[in-house]
């Protein structure tokens, strides 16, 4: 008997009567289910992506920016003009960001400790970093 299979190996396979040849992507794609890595490359996204730590203030430093809230709560009929930095918590993993934002102050919400900007976005004022007030605000 012969192992090795010489006398059958340069046969042509014969196509099938019935069914349309498949691809490669669709025979890749039969096997898909079964991929071991499910979800790796958005672990990896994840595991990489760099969160900050909330800074922490000094008792200075809160006062400091507690005069600021309290400047901005004497000229809100004027909706002052601000740049405000402060700290996002991160929804996934510790940390977070700090980002800055310009925009009027529409209110200061004391119940909720919170500064509402023009466009009704709350920022809470725990995590305010820093305020800069324009002296010349232009109007929206």
């Amino acid at each position: 008997m012969n192992d090795n299979y010489d006398d059958i190996i340069d046969f042509n396979y014969p196509p099938s009567s019935h069914k349309a040849k498949m691809s490669l992507y669709q025979r890749a794609a039969q096997f898909a289910p079964f991929a071991a890595l499910t979800g790796h490359d958005e672990a990896i996204y994840e595991t990489a992506r760099i969160t900050s730590k909330k800074l922490p203030i000094d008792e200075s430093y809160t006062l400091d920016l507690d005069m600021k809230i309290e400047s901005l709560r004497t000229r809100i009929n004027e909706r002052p003009k601000v740049s405000l930095i402060y700290f996002i918590p991160d929804k996934k993993k510790k940390g977070g960001k700090y980002v800055e934002i310009v925009s009027h102050i529409k209110d200061i919400d004391n119940f909720h400790n919170e500064i509402v900007l023009s466009d009704n976005k709350r920022i809470s004022v725990n995590d305010i970093f820093d305020i800069k007030l324009f002296e010349n605000p232009d109007k929206l």
